[in-house]
């Protein structure tokens, strides 16, 4: 075999390796678009099998709106996450402890040791003023075995909805959460977390935080790590327990 023959089999070689990589390339990205629009179906599947959640409140104070569930301790809910406009909406994440919303520079705060917050260093009462507080680890437990719940959607944001004893509902969105010291969000299509006002009493460095997966296999208050970013959603009581 002469050069001229082995240079033209080594290109014929080497142009079909790169055919045969442009054609694994393009089936490749084929296969990839069929399972994207395969999961974008299911998705949308799964959000039209999902109740709609319809915002209503039962009255408003110092501005801010809250539903009566029914429930035994006379709680009432916000309607609305610190910070947001809208039940779909998540609004701020705090770590616990903190009145100020998650940013960067923030990470580095020392957080307050106490089993449950006061008054300064809960962030319903510095927001939003009036009776408002953040809930109880108790309070979420009532509000978990007090209710029916499903999961539900508003405006096209997956939550868990609470039905009370009385017929009204309460909407919690997917949160996902602030991992400490990164500033990154994360499982925002997967997991909800919500603050309590108390900590681990044997573990200072959490505290106790409602937090639920997408499909409601598992719902609980359990402890998160207090120099995570995570929202509130405020309570308060106006009259007696019933």
């Amino acid at each position: 075999m002469n050069i001229l023959s082995s240079i033209l089999l080594v290109s014929f070689v080497a142009i079909g390796m790169v055919v045969v990589n442009l054609i694994a390339l393009i089936i490749y990205g084929i296969k990839a678009l069929i399972n994207k629009s395969s999961i974008d179906k299911r998705e949308k599947l799964y959000l039209n099998s999902l109740p709609e959640y319809q915002e209503h409140y039962t009255g408003v104070h110092n501005g801010q709106a809250y539903v009566d569930l029914g429930l035994p301790s006379g709680m009432l809910w916000a309607i609305y996450n610190i910070g947001a406009y809208h039940p779909n909406e998540i609004g701020h994440y705090f770590m616990w402890g903190s009145t100020t919303p998650c940013q960067g520079a923030n990470y580095n705060k020392l957080i307050y040791i106490i089993p449950t917050l006061d008054f300064q260093h809960d962030a319903a009462c510095t927001h939003w003023a009036g009776s408002w507080r953040m809930p109880t680890k108790a309070e979420y437990e009532e509000l978990i075995n007090g209710c029916k719940h499903v999961m539900a959607k508003c405006q096209g944001t997956i939550g868990i909805l609470f039905i009370g004893p009385n017929g009204n509902s309460l909407f919690l969105p997917l949160t996902g959460y602030i991992s400490c010291g990164q500033n990154k969000l994360r499982d925002t299509d997967i997991m909800g977390y919500y603050w309590t006002s108390q900590q681990d009493n044997e573990a200072t460095g959490v505290a106790y935080a409602l937090d639920f997966y997408r499909n409601i296999d598992k719902m609980k208050v359990g402890t998160e790590l207090k120099n995570n970013g995570i929202p509130i959603r405020p309570v308060l009581i106006l009259n007696s327990p019933r």
